[in-house]
């Protein structure tokens, strides 16, 4: 087994996952156990939203908001199979409605928390992780059985994304492909 850790610039686009991606794949037989932050920027790009949230520019930090999920959604799309690009899309919009009720929270209550800069980078640490298993699942299902993926709250079973508060270790131990799209 090797655990392998990627964040920030190594994951801060389509084409740096897409690298990232032929290096697990290299690794596969050594059943690598693959850690994923968030993409690069992402973290300071939040705390500064929050940042103008509780300081009084709500409108400004929904639209910084409204451009970072913009730029997820894209790199997301990137990062899938057509069959995938919708759900993963969805997925990183889920995150984004969280990530306005968390601004809009921040905007009323006019104080940032460990507790919220928490909520905040619990959700761009977990897109980042579902971007990369995308990139690895969509056009090789099975290798699902020999990648783990370790952080994030996200959970893949047949190219379905879900939310998981829990945050634990999954596996990709489905052996079939994802469904494909009509």
């Amino acid at each position: 087994m090797i655990v392998m850790k990627f964040g920030g610039s190594s994951v801060e686009s389509a084409a740096a996952i897409e690298r990232v991606a032929g290096i697990v794949k290299a690794r596969v037989a050594r059943r690598p156990v693959v850690v994923v932050s968030a993409m690069g920027k992402t973290t300071n790009k939040l705390l500064a939203i929050a940042s103008d949230a509780v300081h009084g520019r709500r409108a400004q930090a929904l639209a910084l908001l409204d451009e970072l999920r913009d730029f997820h959604r894209k790199e997301a799309a990137a990062c899938s199979t057509d069959a995938l690009c919708d759900e993963l899309t969805g997925f990183v919009d889920d995150h984004f409605r969280e990530l306005a009720e968390l601004v809009r929270g921040l905007a009323v209550l006019g104080e940032l928390t460990p507790r919220s800069i928490d909520a905040a980078f619990r959700n761009s640490d977990s897109m980042s992780n579902t971007s990369m298993r995308a990139k690895l699942c969509g056009p090789m299902p099975g290798i699902r059985k020999q990648i783990r993926f370790l952080s994030g709250p996200t959970n893949c079973s047949h190219g379905k994304f879900r939310h998981s508060r829990r945050g634990v270790l999954s596996s990709w131990a489905a052996s079939s492909p994802p469904p494909k799209k009509a």
